[in-house]
């Protein structure tokens, strides 16, 4: 391989690892951190919703959120 050509292979090598993710077993979303029952959330979000979001990922039921974590992926499935 000649060095000129690395770049590119690189380039292609880091395009195809985003592509490999599998969604989530139908397991993870049992695990979601539920959201404050007592919060009405409204078709256009608004401050009080804003709020209610950062409040819920920044609990401890995230576990942290840490990359390859559970908690990435209970915050990932709360997100979607």
């Amino acid at each position: 391989m000649s060095p000129r050509s690395l770049p590119a292979c690189l380039a292609l090598v880091l395009a195809l690892s985003a592509c490999d993710r599998a969604p989530p077993a139908p397991a993870a979303r049992a695990n979601t951190p539920a959201v404050a029952a007592a919060h009405v959330f409204h078709d256009a979000i608004d401050a009080g919703d804003f709020a209610e979001h950062v409040r819920t990922l920044a609990s401890d039921a995230f576990e942290g959120r840490g990359p390859g974590t559970p908690g990435e992926d209970k915050s990932v499935e709360y997100i979607r």
